[in-house]
């Protein structure tokens, strides 16, 4: 029976080496996994030429495209597969820098893999790249470190990243179609108003006849959209460009992201986001075993809505000075009213992370309902307003031409 030579980490952060006889590398990795040890190499002992992988970021070449969400969930998902086949973590590393699709995110694990073989643990590797790795993948990953479920946990981060992107298309798919349908009435009408409008205008003013009134109201607001127009639009534009540059701030951020909150249709989508966001990453940390203060941390950074960030902040404020979660989470109206009565009794009865894994789930299928709903309902209102809007261009020029044509007859 062939030996081999290991290196593991237990759950404290400990080194562990030795030197064991089994079958094979993998059957060696699992029994180390049994004991409550992470492997991270484990070679043949009688050929010492026989290393781990190395990293090789040095040949990785130059890449532009940085590293994505969808790059990491997919590195995580083969870093389980290959854990739970009996694979060391070195090696799975060297794998995931390999099969990268971009050459950053080959650059990051190679990264990632130069700490461990170091003597870092993993979620220390990967807590330097903060800009790549989420808070909340680090810190599952810890969990999963501290627990011996390294390969479970990694899975969980994968299925959330996936969970969060497909949440972000729906709620950018559900604001996209309305805006680019009011973008092009807005673009029609203004060419209309612009140049069709005025042209005509001068051939029915030249026939010296008395026009409909219905033509003299378009008329008039074609002249004042080419008299006012400008101005108007260069405040419009300064309205939106001190909007955006106010929400770079915290203070301003927060206004602005409050007020969105009780826009009709767009605060819904976004509350309904806002609660199905934080309670799935909440359930998961409490349930990886995460503390309380720190999971409400990470759970808070999921939220991109920074109102509701906000009121998360002063949930976990409240929770150090001994508050429940559910008092301060229900104090405003962020989120759904559902979230906080649950979560109280999830806390009455000791199962608050199986309970916002419920409430996420709920919320996920509403979101998603509703999108569908609006949607519906979108396109035919967008489509009797465009229509509308060009009908009365062209009724108001025919009655006038109706009314030119039969006086001159």
């Amino acid at each position: 029976m062939p030996t081999f030579q290991f290196t593991a980490r237990d759950a404290d952060g400990r080194w562990h080496n030795g030197t064991e006889s089994t079958a094979t590398a993998a059957a060696l990795s699992a029994a180390l996994r049994q004991r409550g040890l992470s492997p991270v190499s484990v070679r043949p002992a009688a050929r010492q030429e026989e290393e781990e992988p190395t990293s090789r970021s040095g040949n990785r070449g130059f890449g532009i495209l940085p590293a994505t969400s969808l790059d990491v969930e997919m590195g995580l998902r083969m870093l389980s597969n290959m854990l739970d086949g009996g694979l060391t973590l070195l090696s799975s590393l060297t794998t995931c820098a390999d099969q990268a699709r971009r050459i950053k995110m080959a650059k990051v694990w190679d990264s990632v893999h130069d700490r461990v073989a170091n003597g870092a643990s993993f979620a220390e590797a990967m807590d330097a790249h903060r800009s790549v790795f989420p808070q909340l993948v680090i810190k599952l990953t810890r969990a999963g470190e501290a627990s011996g479920n390294l390969e479970q946990v990694l899975e969980q981060a994968a299925d959330q990243l996936e969970r969060n992107r497909t949440l972000m298309i729906t709620v950018f798919s559900a604001m996209m179609y309305p805006t680019i349908t009011t973008v092009m009435a807005i673009g029609v009408g203004a060419f209309m108003m612009i140049k069709i409008v005025p042209e005509l205008a001068d051939f029915l003013r030249g026939q010296g006849k008395q026009l409909p009134g219905v033509t003299l109201a378009l008329i008039a607001t074609s002249d004042f959209i080419n008299k006012y127009g400008v101005p108007i639009g260069i405040i419009v534009i300064s309205l939106v460009v001190a909007i955006v540059v106010s929400h770079q701030f915290p203070p301003g951020a927060r206004v602005i992201d409050r007020m969105l909150l009780r826009v009709p249709v767009v605060g819904k989508i976004l509350r309904l986001s806002a609660t199905t966001m934080f309670a799935r990453g909440l359930s998961m940390l409490l349930e990886a075993g995460v503390p309380v203060i720190s999971a409400l941390e990470t759970a808070g950074g999921l939220v991109k809505n920074k109102a509701v960030g906000a009121r998360v902040e002063q949930t976990r404020q409240s929770v150090l000075a001994g508050q429940s979660i559910n008092k301060p989470l229900g104090a405003g109206t962020e989120f759904l009213p559902m979230l906080p009565r649950m979560v109280a009794v999830g806390e009455e009865t000791g199962t608050l992370g199986v309970v916002l894994g419920k409430v996420a789930n709920f919320h996920e299928k509403q979101l998603e309902a509703y999108v569908k709903r609006m949607t519906l309902l979108i396109e035919p209102v967008m489509t009797i307003v465009v229509g509308g809007l060009v009908g009365f261009v062209y009724l108001a020029f025919f009655m006038a031409i109706y009314a030119v044509a039969g006086k001159s007859g």
